[in-house]
């Protein structure tokens, strides 16, 4: 009985300190729309910028709705390690986050991620690699430091 308490024990460790792997954006990222790139003006993901400190942060510009070519920007923001001001996102990132009722996938993506939106995309954009989720909040499209 205590070795298989023990084995298990080691096991739920190693899951946990593995967990799903995250990735870094530290280059701007080429979009697509059904294999077709998309241009910048439509839709850019890039590191924050150095001088601010917000290099770990990463921002996705895009016109809304996405992928169309019109004059509404929108702005949000992968922070996990929330180096912008709390008070300059409409909510917190989410590391960890699950598709909402009502999610659709957009059509655009990179190699790595899908852009997928939801009946709350004033508040969230939702980007999905592998098994992961994260909630990418909206902020201000002249955010600077």
């Amino acid at each position: 009985m205590i070795r298989r308490i023990r084995g298990w024990t080691v096991w739920a460790l190693v899951v946990a300190a593995c967990g799903v792997p995250t990735v870094a954006i530290t280059q701007e990222l080429a979009w697509f729309d059904g294999g077709t790139l998309v241009g910048r003006e439509v839709i850019s993901v890039a590191p924050g910028p150095a001088r601010c400190g917000w290099e770990s942060a990463a921002f996705l510009r895009m016109t809304w709705p996405p992928g169309e070519a019109t004059d509404e920007v929108r702005l949000y923001v992968r922070d996990p390690e929330e180096v912008l001001p709390p008070e300059r996102l409409a909510a917190p990132f989410g590391l960890y986050a699950s598709l909402p009722d009502g999610a659709r996938f957009t059509g655009l993506e990179t190699e790595t991620f899908q852009l997928w939106v939801a009946p709350d995309s004033d508040v969230y954009v939702y980007v999905v690699y592998g098994p992961r989720v994260e909630a990418w909040p909206r902020t201000d499209p002249d955010l600077d430091c």
